[in-house]
């Protein structure tokens, strides 16, 4: 179980995805939370570390909010945070 692996390993920082293979419904990160006891904030876009608190955007209806939260916590990201790095032709040849 994915809490079990987190506990063991006391993160600090937690960031899954908004998206399984069952459900675009962002449940992996709020179910961590609850299992873990830690804050959590689903579907950021822009995530800034300064220290011991984090500074997260999201996307609402109508307009961008921004929480801050201190660590340790979990935070589920979509596209802006989540970026591929994607290899370029070189990279590949490599």
């Amino acid at each position: 179980q994915i809490a079990e692996v987190a506990k063991q390993g006391n993160y600090e920082l937690i960031l899954t995805g908004k998206e399984t293979i069952h459900y675009n419904s962002s449940s992996v990160g709020g179910m961590l939370s609850e299992l873990l006891d830690m804050p959590y904030i689903s579907l950021a876009t822009k995530l800034d570390v300064n220290g011991n608190v984090l500074n997260v955007n999201r996307e609402i209806e109508g307009g961008e909010e921004t929480n801050e939260v201190s660590m340790p916590a979990v935070i589920s990201c979509q596209k802006g945070v989540a970026e591929q790095s994607i290899p370029n032709i070189r990279g590949i040849m490599a």
